[in-house]
């Protein structure tokens, strides 16, 4: 009996399923226009809170209007709108923005709807037929879109469910320039504001240009984000004030409050006096430390400045009076001036600085001796130095011998001697040397020999060792030969010269009343001794004097 029962009911439901397909096949549908997969907008970046943005309602009943000739939508998207469009505005922060904004949604081939974005950004356009929609935001400015702020958005007409969608946007930076009298004040707690100063605001992408206010103030408004450099004009009589400068680096960011700017500040002080930068260097452009530079006024009106330039070259004379200032250099031992070393500046416009540069190249030098062929030194030879720039120097040997240039340019050097009547070279008497280091002296010999010699006589009184004029001096070869005979000048001095090599006695006839102080010895060639005397009868004093070179001395 329970079988029976059971096979019944099953028959029923069959007839029941099967009567419900065919009523189906004969009810006419409404179908949507086809879509194509990238028409669909599913543009979920964040999730709104949902409280404020409630989700959509699952499709129910066909809407009214978007009639078709009764096809069915093919396909309906899952979670897409069927009838609907809503959505919300936020910014980058993601915060509800666009309150009052006009959005604006259009039919393709139809008419377009518009509404107002709610206190909360919120916006919703219903009964909407099945279709492709354009979705637009007019972007007010100050703002620009972060995502696009125009889509295409297709609904199936089927439902009352939303096609939710979101449109973020970027308040574009702002930026607040105050431009500032340092001393200004005026009886005001602060600096006053400069009007009419210009301003330059540049990124990669723009410049931007501006004037400020009456109060010292300019805003750029509507800025892209990034690095942008801020420059303020240069007056002449105005220099930034200390620890400013008159360009500034900022990176502007979109404002979490839109219309809220970052600011820089550009802050001058009025001047009435000029500047002088001194820049020392040397041949190849190097700073040089410890150099004294020297102002002073040619109409005399004020003090003389004295620097000396710090590690960087530089001496640096601020706060100076306007006119004439002459400029100066002391050049240090081995080096030489490239250019003055001395100059006139005329300073006239207040706040400018004049920047002088004194170069100086530092010598190198060439010492050395004059020498016989005895390997003794030899006095008052003329010596030169001369290089292919047409530079030349002369200097004399002392007594010694020795000479020397300080004063030699880097490069090849000719040293030459001056030939004298009677010698001849042993060594050349012209040859280059090559100057390659600084205060370094190069090192040289000149040898030369002769086949004379010559004796220097000095006569002097003992009493106060003053030459003692109109002396007659002989000389005579000790072994045989003729006598010479010679008179001392007003200092005491006569020169017995063109002598052959050897040995030779030398004497003197005394005067009345004079004695000489020293009556024996000999003298060899070089010896500086003299003749003193003391008052005594006449006679005659008598030297033997090996004389071997020129230039021995009695």
């Amino acid at each position: 009996m329970k079988s029976r029962w059971l096979f019944i009911g099953l028959a029923l439901v069959a007839i029941l399923a099967l009567a419900t397909s065919l009523v189906a096949a004969k009810s006419p549908t409404k179908t949507a226009a086809p879509v194509p997969v990238a028409a669909y907008a599913d543009v979920k970046e964040d999730a709104a809170p949902a409280a404020i943005y409630p989700a959509a309602a699952e499709p129910a009943e066909p809407a009214a209007g978007g009639k078709d000739g009764g096809a069915m939508a093919d396909p309906p998207v899952v979670g897409q709108g069927g009838t609907c469009i809503s959505g919300y505005v936020i910014d980058t922060y993601h915060q509800p923005q666009g309150a009052g904004w006009t959005i604006r949604v259009t039919l393709e081939g139809g008419a377009a709807q518009t509404k107002a974005i709610d206190a909360k950004g919120a916006f919703k356009f219903e009964k909407l037929g099945a279709g492709t929609y354009l979705v637009e935001l007019d972007v007010p400015a100050g703002w620009q879109p972060f995502t696009p702020a125009s889509f295409k958005v297709t609904l199936s007409g089927v439902g009352t469910g939303c096609a939710e969608v979101r449109m973020k946007l970027e308040a574009q930076p702002c930026l607040d320039v105050v431009k500032l009298d340092a001393d200004g004040k005026m009886g005001f707690a602060q600096p006053v504001g400069i009007p009419g100063w210009g301003i330059t605001a540049a990124s990669k992408l723009a410049t931007v240009n501006g004037v400020t206010d009456g109060q010292g103030r300019l805003r750029f408004t509507n800025l892209a984000s990034g690095v942008w450099t801020v420059t303020e004009e240069s007056r002449v009589g105005w220099i930034p004030a200390p620890g400013t400068t008159n360009q500034q680096r900022v990176t502007l960011i979109a404002p979490r409050v839109p219309g809220a700017c970052q600011t820089v500040q550009f802050v001058n002080k009025q001047v009435h006096t000029g500047c002088i930068q001194v820049i020392k260097v040397d041949a190849a452009g190097k700073p040089l430390a410890g150099w004294k530079i020297t102002l002073s006024r040619p109409d005399g009106t004020q003090a003389t400045i004295s620097k000396v330039t710090n590690s960087a070259g530089i001496a640096t004379f601020d706060g100076l009076a306007l006119g004439e200032w002459r400029v100066k250099e002391d050049v240090l031992p081995n080096w030489r001036t490239v250019g003055a070393a001395e100059t006139v500046i005329n300073l006239n416009t207040p706040g400018r600085c004049v920047n002088i540069t004194f170069k100086n190249e530092a010598l190198g030098c060439v010492a050395g001796y004059k020498i016989n062929h005895l390997d003794q030194g030899l006095a008052g030879w003329t010596i030169k130095a001369r290089n292919a720039a047409g530079e030349e120097y002369t200097t004399v040997t002392d007594q010694n011998g020795f000479f020397q240039f300080h004063q030699l340019g880097m490069g090849t050097w000719t040293l030459s001697e001056v030939p004298q009547t009677g010698w001849e070279p042993v060594t050349p008497a012209e040859f280059d040397v090559v100057v390659t280091k600084p205060f370094v002296c190069e090192h040289v010999r000149f040898k030369n020999r002769t086949t004379y010699a010559c004796v220097d006589v000095y006569k002097r009184d003992a009493w106060d060792n003053v030459g003692l004029p109109g002396w007659q001096i002989h000389i005579k070869p000790a072994y045989g030969g003729t006598l010479q005979t010679g008179t001392t000048d007003g200092t005491g001095h006569v020169r017995f010269n063109g002598l052959t090599p050897g040995t030779y006695v030398i004497s003197e006839t005394l005067q009345a009343g004079d004695l000489h102080a020293e009556r024996d010895g000999q003298l060899r060639c070089g010896d500086a001794k003299e003749s003193p005397d003391r008052d005594t009868g006449a006679a005659t004093d008598r030297r033997r004097l090996p004389v071997h070179a020129p230039g021995a001395e009695v």
